[in-house]
């Protein structure tokens, strides 16, 4: 950045924040509809297959059961780290996603939810400069459809000692 501060660290980092869906997941335990469409927290480049800008992102699928860490370059998508969620409407949540190039980890309500594999797909550079998105995609669709509060990013892993609004 033109100022000397790091805003995002495609390569390693640690995004923490807390949420509040009002929707709830749809599975047996909520009966909810969830987001219904993909519902970005964090979102960086563009998803789109053939789009030359690559992709970086936390999102919750559209059932609202999954919170997916991934990436996606070259029309190639890069799962790095999953969990499942069951989520009832307006509860908050403390998210914590820590990544590096050799591993991944996904803390949900302070208890580490899962692990995965390092970060091996960056965007293009003309990604860094374009801005993040947060709680949609770059167009402002795909919202996560509820409430952000206390959004950390770090240049480090933190090793799962933050939490979101701690």
């Amino acid at each position: 950045e033109t100022n000397g501060h790091t805003n995002l660290s495609f390569s390693t980092g640690t995004i923490i924040l807390s949420v509040a869906p009002d929707w709830a997941s749809a599975d047996t335990n909520q009966y909810g509809t969830g987001p219904g469409q993909r519902a970005y927290f964090v979102a960086a480049g563009d998803w789109r297959t053939g789009s030359p800008n690559g992709f970086f992102g936390l999102s919750a699928d559209l059932y609202g059961t999954n919170l997916v860490f991934w990436g996606m370059s070259n029309g190639v998508a890069t799962t790095y780290v999953n969990t499942a969620i069951s989520w009832s409407s307006n509860a908050w949540h403390a998210l914590d996603v820590e990544y590096s190039p050799s591993n991944s980890f996904l803390y949900v309500d302070g208890q580490l939810a899962a692990s995965g594999t390092g970060v091996t797909v960056l965007p293009g550079t003309n990604t860094w400069t374009n801005g993040l998105w947060i709680g949609s995609d770059s167009a402002g669709f795909e919202q996560i459809r509820g409430a952000i509060w206390h959004m950390e990013i770090w240049d480090i892993q933190w090793g799962g000692v933050l939490t979101a609004g701690g």
